[in-house]
């Protein structure tokens, strides 16, 4: 599993900016006084004299000491004054970004050498180094203005960009910033940073558009300043220098042609104070100091030089312009922009056996499952008579162990080559290291034999044939999935004019000069015919390259299938290509830059043929009983390096989970603290287990985890779920402050110590999420590791306004939806009255109505707590919820749970639940608090509900700063609703459960071994 490391600082926030490249113009402060200079001298006055403390200081954030503004003379060859408005630009372009360095995603445990071209004053560098504390940072200038302390990873070079690269080592991380009107060949520059960076190594280029403008036209011809920044960028264009390099970056990589993964941002950077928004009119503050402070820099040289004018001549000019830009007379500002590209993995080739293989394998696994039917196999396999199962080239196992569920009784056993199975595997599933060309050993016959994905890996099919009809009982099956590689288009669409046919056709001929069969799939009928088996069935499907076709099915195959040729090509290609057809390295990752851009773009409509053949008794349709075990969620392992998802399916490690639910039960438990404080909770499992504490959500309670802590008491966890304050039988304070996050991490504490344990495994959902991270961040130390669902981490930590600005601005215009789906919050804090009258005026039916399941259909779609307040509340005007249909609610298997959880919401009302949105405040200020900047080093697992219309995280930015704060992510997606946990308690389980397994020490705190070690 990939950790999962980006771009945020130490304790910076998202941004509240516009990432938008087409943000609307930035609002004016009506309050501001124009032609007011002294004012405005006198607010830079000010405003510089807070800069030592909070904006040039960052030391939580960097880890390491700041100097303040103006800190005296530095020993360094340029003055101080450039010196420090140098570090002032810093600073503007850090906070445009939302405290962050970079915006490229990042993954530090694979971040070795960084460049920081154009280095200035160190600061990024120096920042760098703190932030990759086991990377080597290098930072280059034509001057040596860099500070006499920097961090022992850190070194300055006198250099010119432009001049040869000599250095023989490459960098993972190339960074180049602020070199508007500094850079003649920029196509050049970007070729050396792209042939400088390691394969999967990173570039981000940020710079501006310098020329200064106004959205709303108050910058006119008329203006001194308008006729000096013209004058500016046009001497600068005289000289062969651009001024504008920041709109042209995206153009220049694209241009390269061989950088993946490009992004570009633009953000607007006012000269002044004069936005109404507080963050931008700080900004604008912060940029218009540095623009007075380096008027005489920016201009003295080329205007007398160049343009011949006296040095009084160009002081009396930029009088006028330090006037006007004081007066507040016009609203200009020029723009930033951010790019960001990845080097293509090109030079590592990726052996059959490696972990990039297996992730293919398993997502093949999936496709293929898809292609037909979301089963494992066809044949009629009867479960009653079937006692052993081989599995033929294994792989990764994931076929052996999902159909050792299906057939608890039966042996199941795996070959191949390597040995890249799982190391814990059922009881009934035993891997081997074969050949399965050699002779065959085994000393009993099987009822089943399935083989799969042999194409391109075996010599003689129809002895391979004969050895399985001779190890196959009287009666049996046999099943074999397999290709035709040949790629094929039914609107000729594809010709030998595309890169991509020549690769194909090449691999299949190289493959059968070396007596391998490419196209086995449209022979496989006569094989096992001549092999002797009968009642014989042939099935053949297409599967899609790409997401061409109009049907959804095929499209989502296609998608699929298209996602794992890239991921293979260089696994599939280079031994053959290099070893048996002579090609250099060079020459086959020419050739697949071509196949990769030629399949990415959509040019033909090309498939390949999958087949099966089926053998034995009379063949039909059947369709595999859905296994409690296995389930259709998937983990979302996040590749950074590549920039997409893999997918691989769930399988779980214990297969006796749910035999053993049967015998488990819950106990209630109360306990009193903090003076008169009541907390109840549920518990089940040993006393002594490892300890998972569950914490639910709004509006719900303790029993919701119900499947879960069954589950997992199962296997020998001591599982709990309290009520949270304000919930349920636990204590119900009156006043709104009491529910503020610090409280109830207390309580958490309280609990933790009630039980006689130091740490726990802690599991949230919804607002429980937003404990469970508030905690998680605040102590650190009492976390084994950590899983959230629906909420991601740092979310409810931002506030309604940081909740905006994560939310997906396409689905939820500003103009209609200024809260985006979070409206229903400002409900709660606007008329917290008529907020908990409604939601209590018909319990019954308020809880049937919040607990049923996602759909689909309703995912993508504006949800309907985006419009609470102007409908007239949460039932769209209605005085109370409408009513249900018990049957199609959550709880249609447990009315004893419904029942319980209506009579507390109508004992004790929903104020309580509600006020928990009455203190992002509060809860902000508390987050600030955490150690580290909030950052979690443990596991920390975050489910997906794939259909939550509200939590929405496959379609926002809502999972950014948890991705950039987590070190060791692990994320799961599960196709149900809010309520992912009750709507699909198997998939839930399953995650939680190999989470637990692949990621958790195997000793929880206390030497209390998990129920996995006595397994492996």
């Amino acid at each position: 599993m990939a950790t999962n490391t980006r771009s945020v600082l130490s304790g910076g926030r998202s941004t509240p900016l516009d990432f938008d490249e087409k943000e609307p113009p930035l609002e004016l402060d009506e309050d501001l006084v124009t032609d007011d200079v002294a004012s405005v001298d006198e607010q830079i006055s000010e405003y510089t004299a807070s800069l030592a403390p909070s904006v040039l200081n960052y030391p939580e954030e960097y880890g390491r000491r700041y100097h303040a503004f103006r800190p005296g003379a530095y020993p360094l060859p340029n003055d101080d004054s450039e010196s420090e408005r140098l570090d002032m630009t810093h600073e503007l372009i850090v906070r445009l970004m939302g405290n962050r360095l970079f915006l490229g995603p990042l993954e530090r445990p694979k971040v070795h050498r960084i460049l920081d071209i154009g280095s200035g004053t160190g600061k990024l560098a120096v920042a760098l180094g703190t932030l990759f504390e086991d990377a080597e940072v290098i930072g280059n200038d034509l001057s040596a203005i860099q500070p006499t302390w920097i961090p022992p990873n850190v070194t300055f070079e006198i250099d010119d960009v432009e001049s040869p690269w000599v250095g023989n080592q490459k960098f993972d991380f190339i960074i180049c910033r602020y070199m508007a009107a500094a850079i003649k060949d920029w196509p050049k520059l970007v070729q050396n940073v792209y042939e400088n960076l390691n394969p999967g190594g990173w570039a981000e280029f940020q710079d501006m558009d310098i020329e200064l403008y106004s959205d709303d036209g108050t910058l006119t011809e008329q203006h001194a300043t308008r006729d000096w920044s013209r004058t500016f960028v046009t001497t600068l264009r005289s000289m062969q220098l651009d001024p504008a390099p920041g709109p042209q970056l995206e153009g220049w990589i694209r241009q390269q042609g061989s950088f993946t993964n490009i992004a570009h941002r633009k953000f607007k950077a006012p000269v002044g104070p004069w936005p109404k928004d507080k963050a931008y009119k700080d900004l604008g503050m912060l940029n218009l100091i540095q623009t007075l402070d380096g008027l005489e820099g920016f201009s003295l040289r080329m205007f007398c030089g160049v343009l011949g004018r006296t040095k009084q001549q160009v002081l009396d000019q930029l009088s006028e312009v330090r006037r006007e830009l004081k007066s507040n007379a016009f609203h200009c500002q020029f723009d930033i922009h951010i790019v960001y590209a990845q080097k293509p993995f090109a030079e590592t080739y990726f052996a059959p056996n490696d972990e990039s293989e297996k992730d293919r394998l398993d997502f093949n696994h999936m496709l293929m499952v898809k292609t037909i039917g979301r089963k494992l196999f066809l044949a009629p396999v009867p479960q009653d008579k079937t006692h052993r199962i081989l599995d033929i080239g294994t792989g990764t196992g994931i076929w052996a162990l999902e159909v050792s569920d299906l057939f608890p009784n039966a042996e199941v056993i795996g070959n191949d080559l390597s040995a890249i199975q799982p190391e814990w595997v059922t009881p009934n599933v035993k891997f081997e290291i074969d050949d399965v060309e050699s002779e065959w050993l085994h000393d009993e016959k099987f009822d089943f034999i399935f083989a799969r994905y042999m194409a391109g890996s075996l010599s003689d099919w129809p002895t391979l044939m004969s050895r399985i009809y001779g190890n196959t009982t009287p009666g049996g099956w046999v099943e074999f999935q397999d290709y035709d590689l040949l790629y094929t288009s039914d609107d000729n669409s594809i010709n030998m004019d595309h890169h991509t046919l020549k690769w194909d056709t090449q691999f299949i001929d190289a493959c059968k000069s070396i007596g391998r069969e490419a196209c086995p799939g449209p022979k496989l009928e006569g094989w096992v015919k001549d092999a002797g088996f009968i009642n014989v069935k042939h099935q053949t499907f297409k599967m899609p390259i790409g997401p061409w076709p109009a049907d959804p099915h095929y499209k989502d195959i296609g998608m699929t299938n298209l996602m794992q040729v890239l991921d293979g090509l260089e696994a599939f290609t280079l031994r053959i290509f290099c070893g048996v057809l002579g090609w250099t390295r060079e020459e086959v990752e020419v050739l697949l830059l071509h196949v990769r851009k030629e399949l990415k773009s959509g040019a033909f409509h090309a498939y390949t043929n999958f087949n099966e053949s089926i053998t034995a008794v009379t063949w039909c349709m059947h369709r595999n009983p859905r296994s409690k075990l296995m389930s259709d969620a998937l983990i979302r392992e996040k590749w950074c390096q590549v920039h997409h998802l893999h997918l691989i399916s769930i399988f779980t490690e214990v297969q006796q989970i749910y035999p053993a639910m049967a015998t488990t039960t819950l106990t209630e438990n109360t306990f009193t603290h903090s003076g008169d404080k009541t907390t109840f909770y549920w518990s089940a499992g040993p006393s002594q287990g490892p300890l998972v504490i569950f914490i639910h959500g709004w509006p719900a309670n303790g029993e919701s985890w119900k499947p879960q802590l069954l589950a997992l008491a199962a296997l020998g966890f001591r599982t709990i779920a309290p009520d949270t304050r304000g919930y349920g039988r636990s204590s119900v304070p009156k006043e709104t402050s009491a529910y503020a996050l610090e409280h109830h991490v207390s309580d958490m504490l309280a609990l933790l110590a009630h039980l006689g344990r130091d740490k726990a495994v802690w599991i949230g959902h919804d607002w429980g999420a937003g404990l469970v991270w508030g905690f998680a961040a605040q102590h650190p130390e009492k976390c084994v590791g950590v899983c959230c669902m629906t909420v991601p981490y740092q979310v409810l930590a931002n506030g309604l306004e940081g909740l905006a600005a994560l939310s997906n601005r396409e689905l939820y215009p500003e103009d209609q939806y200024p809260l985006a789906q979070w409206d229903y919050q400002a409900f709660h804090t606007e008329q917290p009255e008529a907020s908990a009258s409604q939601l209590a005026a018909n319990v019954t039916n308020t809880v049937k109505l919040f607990y049923r399941g996602g759909s689909p259909q309703t995912y993508g779609k504006p949800a309907f707590t985006a419009s609470v307040r102007k409908t007239g509340g949460w039932f769209g005007g209605l005085p109370e919820a409408p009513d249900t249909p018990f049957e199609s609610t959550l709880f249609k298997d447990d009315k004893p749970a419904f029942d319980r959880m209506v009579a507390e919401f109508e004992k004790n009302g929903f104020e309580g639940p509600n006020d928990y949105y009455r203190n992002h405040p509060a809860n902000k200020a508390y987050n600030l608090k955490a150690p580290n900047g909030g950052r979690l080093s443990y596991p920390v697992l975050f489910v997906e509900a794939r259909w939550d219309s509200v939590c929405d995280t496959s379609i926002s930015r809502l999972s950014e700063p948890m991705r950039e704060l987590c070190d060791d992510l692990t994320e799961v997606s599960i196709e149900a609703g809010h309520w992912v946990a009750m709507e699909k308690p198997e998939e839930t389980n399953a995650a939680l459960v190999r989470w637990i397994a692949q990621k958790l020490p195997t000793h929880f705190p206390g030497y209390w071994k998990t129920p996995f070690v006595s397994r492996k």
